[in-house]
Parts: structure tokens; sequence; C-alpha cells
């Protein structure tokens, strides 16, 4: 068996059978961001690669509390926070893995403001 790589991060391994190692995809403005408490703040990452890479969430290096902050589809994964607290800040990792390698982008949160509560159950 033999591997024959291409600048379109494409491998040929024996004969006919094709790979890619997976790619992210996303806007580079997006990766140091600071923010306001209590806005609405989304990122998205498209990715592609053969076969399908497998998609993971993290922040802080550890995965997301709230697995419902992400929707993960066909090419495109979006982590959205609906309203942004303090607690959101900090470093937020995608990764796209698959048999032939791993792709990682970084987005960096940084939450100014305060929190107040103004009645009560409702946060502004």
């Amino acid at each position: 068996m033999y591997t024959i790589h291409n600048v379109c991060n494409l491998s040929l391994i024996g004969c006919c059978l094709f790979a890619g190692k997976p790619l992210l995809t996303y806007d580079k403005n997006q990766t140091d961001v600071t923010s306001k408490v209590g806005v609405r703040h989304v990122i998205e990452v498209e990715y592609s690669g053969k076969p399908m890479p497998t998609i993971t969430w993290r922040k802080d290096g550890q995965p997301l509390e709230d697995p419902s902050l992400i929707q993960t589809r066909e090419t495109i994964t979006v982590l959205s926070l609906k309203k942004l607290v303090p607690s959101h800040g900090g470093s937020y990792t995608v990764s796209a893995e698959n048999s032939v390698g791993k792709d990682v982008a970084t987005f960096n949160l940084d939450v100014k403001g305060e929190l107040f509560i103004t009645n009560y159950g409702e946060v502004s």
C-alpha cells in the first residue's frame, strides 16, 4: 500500500480510495472578541474531510457543560450563546478529527459589563 499526498489535503491510498484531512473554515475576526453582557454571541465554523470528521467543542480545555449550545449539521457547527454573562468568557476550541488527521480552531471571548437582576428571574 502506498500514500500520495497533494496540495489539496487529499491522499490517494492504495489505488482508488480518497481521504481528506479535516479542514475548519471560519471568520478569522472571531478568534479574539470582546463583547458585552446581555448580547448574543455566535461562532460558526464550516468543516470538511473524508471520512466525515467528528466535531468536538471545549471551553478552557474542558467539555462544554451545556451541549444544547452547539448545533452541528453536515458541514457546519455553531456555538450559540444567547445572553452573555461574565462566566461565558474564556477560550473556546473546536476540533475536527478523522482517521486522516485533525484541525483545531480557538476562539477567545472576553465578556465585559456587569450583570443586573431587574425582576425576579430576569437578567439584564
